[in-house]
């Protein structure tokens, strides 16, 4: 209320109610030989990880092995005199264990390396995550970013990320099938739409016709759906008379943001949108919530402004090189640094095995938390719907994993937040 009335008096009421966006980077390619960016790009993220190596307490980096936290690894070692301390999390699933990529660049740059395996029963931690993101929260990579927060808490008090790398350098493997996309939008023209549609009401599998109502919208709609835990059709299956309102929020329309980005293709709108809802709803999110449910502070040198900046004016075949390489220059980029073969090699992404999970370790424990009577009496689901997308997934004829995880964490959210009575402290959670 002081505030308030010092506002007022002072004549400065019209301040005190504006919002407006004090800084802003969209893609606006210029040209520049190849060689100048890599130089230039080196310079900035250098200055950028050198800034958030200024610190009176342990520092080190998540290191998941992968080409974005591999190049905050290797500028850190350039910089530091003493071994960089580095934490990764792999899980006994071998598709999805990161742990040798990570440790081969953690032995070539000589760092102080730890790492922990994540299992099955880290379903347990839901709880904990549900109170500590405080909303329903869509992405199950929440685990193991808990998981190597709360590892390298044990030994450092701040950690440096490679998050942004993805979003800034076309590093999303959607990006490629989108770029398709765009092709085949051209090629068909204005029969597309309505050719896709009609196949989509066909008797084929729930695969399939998810695969052609999607080929059926418009370039915004496929873009936002590819980030979206449910499309459209699929919510319709679980809730076909929804008591909430369906509709995306107004920040993650993806149209709206196109019109922000004048000079960029088709991808670099994709981009920018990603990086305006994404990367900010999703990713920094995550880790900004992990790290700080154990008293970590996390820094995201990718992010500096300076860096958003230059990776915004590089054309797109820099980042997207030929349609179909993912984070062109930075590969080459850390080329040098980096154990050889080490750019050719696939990698997964900090995702879970929940695909193998819910069809066996976990698949008592998902019938017996989304099938509850529990469930059946709040009413906001259709429980055959539910249960199809279970047995789909179960069976193995669709992978389901997204949508049954947003699934447990909205159940398990009610049951903290909705049906327990209201608490002014968090739950006793064992670590």
């Amino acid at each position: 209320d002081g505030i308030r009335g010092l506002v007022r008096s002072r004549g400065l009421g019209d301040v005190y109610k504006r919002q407006e966006r004090y800084w802003d980077s969209v893609p606006d390619p210029v040209e520049i030989p190849f060689d100048a960016a890599i130089e230039q790009l080196r310079e900035e993220l250098r200055r950028a990880v050198d800034l958030r190596l200024i610190s009176d307490v342990p520092l080190g980096v998540f290191l998941s092995g992968g080409i974005d936290s591999s190049a905050v690894v290797a500028l850190m070692a350039q910089q530091m005199n003493e071994p960089v301390k580095t934490f990764s999390i792999g899980f006994e699933y071998s598709p999805y264990n990161e742990l040798p990529h990570a440790r081969r660049v953690a032995e070539h740059f000589s760092t102080d390396h730890h790492e922990e395996i994540v299992r099955p029963d880290a379903i347990g931690l839901l709880p904990k995550l549900v109170w500590h993101y405080d909303e329903p929260f869509a992405d199950s990579s929440a685990i193991p970013t808990y998981y190597v927060s709360r590892l390298a808490r044990r030994y450092v008090k701040v950690v440096l990320t490679g998050d942004g790398g993805d979003e800034l350098f076309a590093g999303y493997k959607h990006y490629r099938w989108l770029k398709k996309y765009e092709t085949f939008d051209r090629l068909m023209g204005p029969l597309r739409r309505p050719l896709f549609s009609a196949a989509a009401r066909l008797p084929v599998p729930l695969r399939y016709r998810e695969i052609l109502r999607r080929l059926s919208k418009p370039l915004p709609e496929i873009t936002r759906e590819a980030l979206a835990a449910f499309t459209t059709e699929f919510m319709q299956t679980i809730a076909p008379n929804p008591p909430l309102s369906m509709e995306y929020p107004t920040s993650f329309r993806t149209a709206d943001l196109w019109d922000r980005v004048p000079n960029g293709s088709f991808i670099e709108r994709v981009m920018y949108a990603d990086q305006k809802t994404y990367l900010v709803d999703d990713i920094l999110t995550k880790v900004d919530r992990a790290s700080m449910a154990v008293s970590l502070e996390a820094r995201v040198p990718l992010l500096d402004h300076h860096v958003v900046e230059l990776a915004n004016r590089l054309p797109l075949d820099m980042k997207l090189h030929d349609g179909r390489i993912l984070k062109y220059i930075l590969k080459e980029m850390i080329r040098p640094w980096m154990p050889d073969g080490f750019i050719a090699e696939r990698k997964q992404g900090f995702g879970v095995p929940l695909v193998q999970w819910f069809r066996t370790d976990l698949r008592e424990y998902l019938n017996d938390r989304l099938l509850s009577q529990t469930v059946r009496e709040r009413g906001l689901f259709d429980m055959k719907g539910v249960k199809r997308i279970i047995d789909e997934h179960v069976s193995g004829r669709m992978q389901l994993m997204d949508e049954l995880w947003t699934l447990l964490f909205l159940e398990e959210w009610f049951t903290q937040f909705v049906d327990a009575e209201p608490s002014a402290s968090s739950p006793s959670f064992d670590e």
